[in-house]
Formats: C-alpha cells, sequence, structure tokens
C-alpha cells in the first residue's frame, strides 16, 4: 500500500499546471535579486523533476540538478536536460555537483527527522551569491509524514546562521506570482505560498530585504 501510494505521490505531479505558477514566480523573484546570470540550478526535493521540466521551457542554463529519494522519480523523471540523484537526506548527503547560483527545496524539511544535513547540503553546493529558494511546513500545516514543523521564523533564524538572509523584495514579486494561480483554475497549493526567498550575498542593497 505504501509503495502504490508513493508512486501516486509522485505520477501526479507530471503535467501539474501549478507548476507554471511557480516557475513564473522563481523567475521574477530572480529578477529581483540583481544576480545577472542563474546558469546552475538544483531542486532539492524534486520527486519527478517536474519544475525543471518547467523551468526548462522557460530559461536556459548550463547544469539542472534534482535530489530525491525515491526510485519512483526516476521512473517519471521529466526533464530532458537534467540529471537527478538519489539520496537520503536524513542522514550527511553530498554529490559531485557543487556552485549551484539557484537552489529550491520546497517542503522538504519538514519531511525529516531534522534539518542539519539538509542545510549542511546547502552549504555545500552555494557560493557567495547564491539564491535559495525555501519552504517548510508550519505546525498544523495538512500533509502527510510531516514530523519537523517550524514557523517561517524558525527556518529564516536557522539559515540566517550560515548566511542566509532573507530578501523580502525578491519574496514578494515571488509570492504574487505563484498567488496568481488561486485567482485561475488552478489551485496553488498552500505549500508553495509559504515559500521564502534567502541569498548568501552581502553587498546587496538594503531595499532589497537582505538583513531585515
Amino acid at each position: 500500500m505504501g509503495r502504490r501510494s508513493d508512486r501516486r505521490f509522485h505520477s501526479k505531479r507530471i503535467d501539474n499546471a501549478s507548476y507554471n505558477y511557480l516557475t513564473k514566480g522563481i523567475n521574477e523573484a530572480i529578477k529581483k535579486t540583481h544576480i545577472k546570470d542563474v546558469d546552475r540550478i538544483i531542486d532539492v526535493g524534486s520527486s519527478c523533476g517536474s519544475l525543471l521540466a518547467e523551468l526548462e521551457r522557460t530559461r536556459s542554463f548550463e547544469k539542472a540538478v534534482g535530489i530525491d529519494f525515491s526510485d519512483y522519480a526516476v521512473e517519471f523523471w521529466q526533464p530532458k536536460d537534467a540529471e537527478i540523484y538519489l539520496r537520503d537526506m536524513n542522514a550527511e548527503f553530498d554529490i559531485d555537483e557543487e556552485n549551484f547560483d539557484l537552489i529550491i527545496c520546497l517542503e522538504v524539511a519538514e519531511h525529516l527527522e531534522a534539518e542539519n544535513h539538509l542545510f549542511d547540503f546547502f552549504d555545500k553546493v552555494s557560493h557567495e551569491d547564491s539564491i535559495l529558494i525555501f519552504s517548510g511546513a508550519y505546525p498544523g500545516q495538512r500533509g502527510r509524514g510531516h514530523i519537523n514543523c517550524h514557523w517561517h521564523g524558525y527556518w529564516i533564524d536557522e539559515l540566517k546562521k550560515r548566511g542566509w538572509h532573507y530578501n523580502h523584495r525578491a519574496t514578494s514579486y515571488f509570492l504574487h506570482e505563484v498567488g496568481k494561480g488561486n485567482n485561475s483554475e488552478i489551485n496553488v497549493p498552500v505549500c508553495y505560498l509559504n515559500s521564502f526567498v534567502l541569498q548568501k550575498a552581502t553587498n546587496s542593497e538594503s531595499e532589497d530585504g537582505l538583513r531585515h
């Protein structure tokens, strides 16, 4: 029963229309960070790569990678030019690649016993100008397998300890685009509306929201 449930979890992400709005939000957030080149992208908790596949249709990039734990993510893998690595994120994990310009990690941390290995991985694959788009479930949020839920302030504070600065401006533009899905026939999952944008950049202007 569990295996069939896992199979449905990944297969229902194929051609999911909400990824169109999520992609628009990501592209708009990138514009507001003033980072010139976003050529290397990694999606941590990528499932079958539907988000990366949608990003492929809207922008070009040098390298794209997905990280997941399930064989079904490989079975249903969607992107044409992105690689996938299977990793257990409850333990220390790594890949050969590093220095990604954009790290996406949506609704992963709450499924882990603790987030430290996940955040260690962010440190390994980021550089001084990297962008992180992150969401983690809040206490009481609906969903299966939630064992590590926290309010937004917790996630932001823990990431700040590792040099990630909350970018209010980019987050606002991201959420504005994603939220448009709820004004259409698409019901964008609440988890995407939990997301926020952070940067490693230390020389960005304060009006961008860094260090607020």
